[in-house]
């Protein structure tokens, strides 16, 4: 089962968000701040995190900043925020440091939906294009090891 972390303090917003992700099958972890969400990530590395830009304690900017930087088990996992207001200064700085996608407060559960389905196709076609990269190269490494006496 596809597992997301999402972080949000609001208790409320948090609670629907977790149904609607849940209702439509997916493991979900709930977090309420950056702190709680860097715990988890530590223990477990889930397909995709939904957190919202203004969480107390370390802000979704400064997570996934670091998320970006100094994890790199977690650098390429899909992760969505959660905006008060889409702006396009929010936007932009979303996109600077690394963000895959954006949904406006509160989120309409549709367009959640889409996002998340989106953002996992979109890691599940790279990860098949790095798997096919990778072997690849493994065969080009084994025809060079068997060919090599040949030219040596």
């Amino acid at each position: 089962m596809v597992s997301i972390l999402c972080v949000e303090h609001d208790q409320h917003l948090n609670n629907q968000l977790t149904k609607t992700l849940l209702n439509a099958g997916y493991d979900v972890l709930s977090a309420h701040d950056g702190i709680e969400a860097l715990n988890y990530l530590t223990k477990t590395k889930p397909e995709l995190i939904l957190c919202a830009a203004d969480i107390p304690k370390l802000n979704g900017y400064a997570l996934l900043e670091y998320l970006r930087k100094h994890c790199p088990e977690c650098a390429t996992l899909p992760f969505i925020f959660l905006l008060n207001k889409a702006s396009a200064k929010n936007v932009i700085q979303c996109k600077k440091i690394g963000a895959d996608d954006y949904l406006q407060k509160p989120a309409n559960p549709e367009l959640l939906l889409a996002l998340v389905k989106s953002n996992l196709q979109r890691t599940e076609r790279y990860q098949s294009h790095y798997a096919s990269l990778s072997q690849l190269i493994q065969n080009r490494d084994y025809c060079l090891e068997l060919l090599g006496p040949i030219f040596d």
